[in-house]
């Protein structure tokens, strides 16, 4: 609804420092280039993807979920690659933010909840959950690393590498909001 867009505008306006229109100039400029899976293109990637044996839709969109507390993106990202790497029970519960805190010695609940989460923080969780024997979920521990791209089209890079590996792997991405074009007004 348009009163709710500009309601959220005046609120980041308010908050950077910008003025309203300039806010939400930025915010139709940003969503006018979303491509979401009811339209046509989206619903053609799909479908190529699909072709291809590259969609992992099938596989993800049943554990996918939105973080309950507005600032723990980062949490609610690991509790999804938990249950995708073989934790999802028989009963099909998801894992909630809450059980990752006590999951992870290395994430401060109170710090995140406080601030979100940063990508160090993201790196130190994923390498204690994931890449360790204690918490290991597949027999094997995984290979863990981060990377910072400099700039869009580095992380465009990244992500169609990634994206073009046979290997079976989860990528786990905590961004910039400004590198990634939201917030830089």
């Amino acid at each position: 609804n348009i009163e709710t867009l500009r309601e959220h505008g005046r609120v980041v306006a308010g908050r950077t420092g910008s003025n309203v229109a300039e806010v939400m100039e930025h915010i139709s400029s940003i969503e006018s280039k979303i491509v979401t899976m009811q339209s046509a293109e989206g619903l053609s990637r799909l479908t190529a993807a699909e072709s291809t044996m590259s969609s992992h839709l099938e596989n993800l969109g049943p554990r996918y979920r939105r973080q309950n507390h507005s600032r723990c993106c980062g949490v609610a990202t690991l509790a999804i690659a938990w249950d995708l790497l073989g934790k999802f029970n028989k009963e099909k519960l998801l894992t909630v933010e809450e059980e990752m805190f006590k999951i992870s010695k290395a994430l401060n609940e109170n710090a995140i909840k406080q601030r979100g989460m940063v990508l160090e923080e993201l790196f130190i969780a994923s390498k204690e959950i994931f890449g360790s024997l204690s918490h290991n979920l597949t027999g094997h521990p995984h290979h863990i690393t981060k990377e910072v791209p400099q700039s869009i089209e580095c992380l465009k890079e990244t992500l169609g590498n990634h994206f073009r590996d046979e290997k079976r792997s989860i990528m786990l991405c905590n961004y910039n909001m400004r590198l990634a074009g939201q917030g830089n007004w």
